[in-house]
């Protein structure tokens, strides 16, 4: 689940890598500066309940 910004002269190129481009139907998305009218810069901190802690899983196995 990858992705890349490449900034050019006149436009960005977002190119999707992964599976992410599989269900985008697209691996490059091209847009120029004029479209874009405004952007947002922000980190994901994960819940609690997405993190996977070390030795909390359990595996079942047939004996």
């Amino acid at each position: 689940m990858g992705r890349e910004l490449h900034f050019g002269e006149k436009e960005v190129t977002l190119k999707l890598t992964g599976l992410t481009s599989f269900f985008a139907l697209k691996s490059k998305v091209t847009m120029p500066y004029t479209i874009i009218k405004k952007a947002f810069v922000d980190y994901f901190d994960a819940p609690a309940w997405m993190l996977r802690m070390p030795g909390t899983s359990t595996v079942f196995k047939h004996l």
